[in-house]
């Protein structure tokens, strides 16, 4: 839904970073229809083409109450 110059703008600011992505596929996402779900999987699939050990969805109104080092040393346990 967002403006084009806003995904290149976006996507441009993450080349600053090494460990920030912007998913290859975008898609319109409707509340509570099966396109969230939809997003979260090309989200998912994009995070396999790099070295990551986790991945943990949070939605937007979720705030994780653990640290990052709390939550991998949870997961490697």
């Amino acid at each position: 839904k967002a403006p084009k110059f806003l995904l290149k703008a976006v996507s441009d600011i993450t080349k600053c970073f090494d460990n920030v992505h912007v998913t290859s596929r975008v898609v319109k996402v409707t509340w509570g229809q099966y396109s969230v779900f939809q997003a979260d999987l090309n989200c998912m699939d994009d995070a396999l083409k790099f070295d990551w050990k986790y991945y943990i969805n949070l939605a937007g109104s979720e705030f994780p109450l653990k640290t990052n080092l709390e939550m991998v040393t949870i997961l490697k346990a």
